[in-house]
């Protein structure tokens, strides 16, 4: 029995076949059994096809941590501008209000008429004003915003009650307290941007440290 065997790409099968003698033509001849064909699918790897497939992963993984990152850093990028938005508008409004009580100690301390004038009443109002702002700008959940809430006020009834004989040494003081305090607030908001920022990261496993951190402006 010879088997005969044809090939199609990966594609083989086998028919059996007889030899038989034809009386009539007086020669052998081939003829196909009648059993069912056997096909075989030879369906081996591909190197190819496998790197490509990796690929396709890597590169997916690739543009998600990329898009994400993208995210992070404009998240942070948003962050940091709200918080400088912040801080500006504390500093303003600090500054403006202790220039207003500066104002009304120097006019009280200057002319003893100035006490009834609608000056001071003014000044007194913008102040007000400027106290409750710089209030509801601090969150007074730690010491040293409560602290700021505290002295503000504190000044504020101070120059409210001020007379024309009286010294207006204490208040001047409590001033400079609250400025300084105001400066402590506006140096941690100061930091809390440059962690958003990435400024205060450390690179290359802490090889490379900054050893001078940039200057707020309260600094420079």
């Amino acid at each position: 029995m010879d088997d005969l065997s044809k090939e199609s790409n990966s594609l083989h099968y086998t028919a059996p076949m007889l030899t038989s003698y034809n009386q009539k033509t007086g020669a052998f001849q081939n003829v196909v059994t009648p059993e069912p064909i056997s096909i075989k699918l030879d369906s081996g790897t591909d190197p190819g096809v496998i790197l490509i497939g990796l690929g396709g992963i890597l590169s997916s993984i690739v543009i998600a941590v990329f898009t994400y990152r993208i995210q992070r850093n404009q998240i942070k990028s948003n962050v940091a501008q709200l918080r400088h938005h912040w801080r500006n508008e504390l500093r303003d409004c600090s500054s403006e209000f202790l220039q207003k009580i500066s104002s009304i100690a120097y006019g009280v301390a200057m002319d003893k008429d100035f006490i009834d004038s609608s000056e001071r009443a003014e000044l007194l109002s913008s102040a007000l004003r400027l106290q409750i702002k710089m209030n509801l700008l601090i969150s007074k959940d730690g010491a040293l915003e409560r602290g700021i809430a505290e002295i503000s006020q504190e000044v504020l009834i101070s120059i409210r009650n001020l007379e024309y004989s009286e010294n207006p040494e204490p208040i001047f003081k409590s001033m400079i307290q609250l400025e300084d305090m105001v400066k402590s607030q506006l140096e941690k908001a100061w930091s809390h941007i440059q962690d958003d920022l990435g400024l205060n990261k450390k690179f290359w496993g802490g090889l490379i440290r900054s050893r001078r951190k940039p200057k707020s402006p309260e600094q420079s």
